[in-house]
């Protein structure tokens, strides 16, 4: 039964890995994001009849994941902390993810992509934290958690 109200932010992770299928949870994620975007291309001309308004073409649909997290270096290296990350990175390694709770018959984003951004800050009197961001490649399937 999928979740009712509002969902707490807490409750929506986003996992990833190499293999599609056995998508591993970013270990002490602090928040997660998708963005989905639309290109498009103006088509405005003088004879439009817009009354002044623009008038555009539908072109390239994207999505980009930025997420956030605390590091610690006393873990296993493993794919899904900062080193593992880093791994995917470096790899040019295509990975796969889904962003979920892990309530049956919620909402599943799913899809695959690539780890254009990562970055570890270390702030005086503050835990170090990592950022980084997913570009999507090809489409977002949308399903549901069973």
């Amino acid at each position: 039964m999928p979740s009712t109200g509002f969902i707490d932010g807490t409750l929506l992770r986003l996992t990833l890995s190499s293999t599609q299928g056995s998508e591993i949870e970013i270990f002490h994620a602090t928040e997660s994001s998708i963005s989905f975007s639309l290109d498009v291309t103006d088509i405005t001309t003088k004879d439009s009849g817009s009354g002044g308004w623009r008038e555009i073409f539908p072109k390239t649909k994207s999505a980009s994941i930025s997420f956030s997290g605390l590091v610690r270096y006393d873990e296993t290296a493993s794919e899904d902390n900062m080193s593992g990350l880093l791994g995917y990175f470096n790899g040019r390694t295509q990975i796969y993810w889904v962003m979920a709770t892990s309530t049956s018959g919620d909402v599943q984003l799913s899809g695959s992509g690539y780890i254009t951004a990562l970055s570890q800050t270390a702030t005086a009197d503050t835990e170090v934290a990592f950022d980084g961001t997913i570009e999507v490649s090809g489409a977002v399937t949308v399903g549901t958690v069973v």
